[in-house]
């Protein structure tokens, strides 16, 4: 698999040098996220994204962090709302993805950017998906890459030998 057969990420405005006013500093759409690397003999899991950015596409579970929500609790909420049960943390530092155009804010109308903390996870049961964000889930040794999340796609591409993933 070559990495120009990844999908490239969205393009996004040029970065604007300008110092911004405070106001446009408060109003400044960035996103603490987790995303969740669920690992078993079958493979890696992901699952199809049902809602905007990115309907139709296989990506990680995750979502956003809470104001007052630690990275580990997120994890667990989102874990419990996805598959319907918490999950064992394996490694709570294994990556960081910057997604700096991560769809529309509904209420700002600006662009969002995301930052995600991977963690990667063992889940002690069978996944059955518990969401409507979701439309399937799969397991894979060979990930979809001409489907995958623009942005998940290259961070699983980069880190393809710690997960041993094709």
């Amino acid at each position: 698999m070559s990495l120009e057969l990844i999908p490239k990420p969205p393009e996004f405005p040029p970065i604007d040098n300008r110092r911004l006013s405070d106001e446009e500093f408060e109003n400044i759409p960035i996103v603490a996220c987790v995303d969740i690397i669920v690992c078993s003999s079958e493979g890696i899991l992901l699952t199809v994204r049902n809602i905007d950015p990115f309907i139709g596409l296989w990506h990680l579970p995750g979502g956003r962090i809470f104001p007052y929500e630690t990275r580990e609790n997120a994890v667990q909420r989102i874990a419990q709302r996805e598959f319907g049960q918490r999950v064992e943390i394996i490694d709570d530092q294994f990556g960081t993805n910057e997604m700096p155009n991560d769809g529309i804010g509904k209420i700002t109308g600006r662009v969002r950017h995301s930052i995600a903390s991977n963690f990667l996870v063992r889940c002690p049961q069978q996944i059955r998906l518990n969401t409507k964000e979701a439309s399937q889930c799969g397991y894979f040794w060979k990930l979809p890459w001409e489907k995958m999340h623009p942005y998940q796609g290259p961070f699983l591409w980069r880190n393809r030998e710690r997960l041993a993933i094709s």
